[in-house]
């Protein structure tokens, strides 16, 4: 089966891009409280090459970020400390297969539950 067809939990997602090329799949709400549920920001991908992600605090400040296609972000800052709830901007940009760059970003909300 797709990745695509996983969906965790309590769980909305959005299409970075979608066509023939490539597509990219983002939640919009992940809660790191360590119940094994929807613990991490990913971005599940298909025929990509290339993935950089950005997290970004509402001040516009870079807390976190990874530059390849298995990345994800388990709520801790950059320091080793939870980023405390609230919404977060993540920035995407991603190249697939034939070249095409993709890119985009979102609200994140970070939950405890």
């Amino acid at each position: 089966t797709s990745q695509f067809s996983e969906k965790p939990a309590h769980d909305l997602f959005k299409y970075l891009v979608k066509d023939q090329s490539g597509q990219a799949k983002l939640s919009n709400k992940f809660t790191p409280n360590g119940d094994g549920i929807n613990d991490e920001f990913t971005v599940l991908t298909e025929g990509l090459k290339s993935l950089e992600v950005k997290i970004f605090n509402q001040a516009g400040t870079l807390i976190y970020s990874w530059n390849d296609l298995h990345g994800s972000w388990n709520g801790q800052l950059v320091s080793g400390k939870a980023a405390p709830p609230g919404t977060y901007i993540y920035s995407v940009i991603g190249t697939t297969q034939e070249g095409k760059m993709c890119n985009g970003g979102s609200p994140l909300m970070l939950s405890e539950k």
